[in-house]
């Protein structure tokens, strides 16, 4: 306990991430400044290396990427032994710390992807762009606060000046989000209940703050059925996103024959030129993607069909959350596949037409999972608190 005793830890000293941080403000400054002087005084130092903070009007492509570069640097910080792992109860046991970590990869990869549509060009990708930055700005405020309320193990653990850097990472992290956040936003005078949710959305569609807001709770009322979280109303939310899940599966399913064969039949013409236009290593990594996809869709479904709602309910579900983002993710990447071989790639419009449709409902079916896991956390918090 001397690395303790030295720093004088007490609960959870350094607040993080502060509210300030989050939130889009007009005084970059003064926020970075806050998160600042709570870095240097949980580790009781007169000095920190000044961070640099952004000049000028950010593009919304630029923000968001940014926003994306910064969050592989912190899943390899956290997921070594001597951080995520400390935080485990068993040694057998995934720690809430590495799930959150694992779940802020999924929603790395979604942004990714809607960078790649959105640089391109497509207006459609920006809404689905600001919605992504958003579930990270959620996802990154979760594993902030998993650190903050296990500072003790890891500091006493891995020593003052391992997780040094990783609180650096985190303060750059979040302000790059916040940053991010403000390019979405135009209009920063604009003040809603939940300025993270409806704020980047009103920037894209013009839509009045009041009626996202209420666009918003009336979705989320889908799933949770007003403010009731009885076990019955649980169950409905769960079903509702087993469902989606299952028409996902089967949308790629009857998909994956036609696309995969079209992607061999593309990859045969470009063997055909000289020089060809594309490497091989991506036409056989797209290749692997469908596969790897369809693969994942058929355990997904398989396991969907297997067991009933309340059955996951009852059991932990990090099987079934791991399942799901096996699938997701294995989608994302395909996605990332043929953005590099759009150029060369021919669909027929049957094939695009169902590539559209089966994205729709990927993206539903995450949206749905998405808020299904923030209300099972939520119940779990109560009843640990009762």
């Amino acid at each position: 306990m001397e690395s303790l005793q030295l720093i004088k830890i007490s609960g959870n000293p350094i607040e993080y991430p502060p509210p300030e941080i989050l939130n889009v403000s007009n005084h970059a400054e003064e926020a970075d400044a806050i998160v600042t002087a709570r870095i240097m005084s949980f580790f009781r130092c007169d000095a920190y290396p000044q961070l640099l903070i952004p000049t000028g009007n950010l593009d919304l492509i630029d923000a968001a990427d940014a926003v994306a570069s910064c969050l592989p640097r912190l899943q390899r910080l956290l997921s070594i032994d001597r951080f995520a792992r400390l935080t485990r109860h068993q040694f057998n046991t995934v720690s809430n710390l590495e799930r959150l970590v694992s779940r802020s990869g999924l929603h790395l990869r979604e942004m990714q992807l809607y960078i790649q549509f959105a640089s391109e060009g497509d207006e459609s990708a920006q809404e689905g762009l600001s919605k992504a930055c958003v579930r990270l700005v959620r996802s990154m405020s979760r594993v902030c606060l998993e650190i903050g309320s296990n500072a003790d193990v890891i500091v006493d653990q891995a020593g003052v000046q391992d997780v040094l850097p990783l609180l650096s990472l985190l303060h750059s992290t979040c302000r790059d989000l916040r940053f991010a956040l403000q390019a979405f936003t135009p209009n920063k005078s604009c003040e809603t209940e939940d300025p993270a949710m409806s704020m980047p959305l009103a920037a894209q569609t013009g839509v009045a703050a009041a009626d996202i807001l209420s666009a918003a709770q009336e979705q989320k009322s889908l799933l949770t059925h007003g403010t009731n979280t009885d076990r019955d109303n649980h169950d409905q939310s769960l079903d509702s996103v087993v469902l989606s899940l299952l028409e996902a599966c089967k949308a790629y399913k009857d998909l994956h024959d036609q696309l995969r064969g079209q992607i061999s039949a593309s990859w045969r013409k470009d063997d055909a030129r000289e020089p060809r236009m594309c490497p091989v290593r991506s036409w056989s990594q797209a290749c692997a993607s469908c596969s790897k996809t369809e693969e994942a869709a058929s355990i997904l479904r398989s396991c969907l069909h297997l067991y009933t709602p309340k059955a996951y309910a009852a059991n932990d579900p990090s099987v079934f959350i791991e399942l799901a983002s096996r699938f997701l993710n294995s989608w994302a990447d395909l996605g990332k596949g043929m953005m590099a071989l759009r150029k060369v790639l021919y669909l027929s419009t049957d094939v695009r037409k169902q590539l559209q449709n089966t994205q729709t409902t990927v993206k539903r079916a995450t949206q749905l999972l998405s808020i299904w896991i923030e209300q099972t956390e939520s119940n779990t918090k109560a009843e640990n608190y009762i």
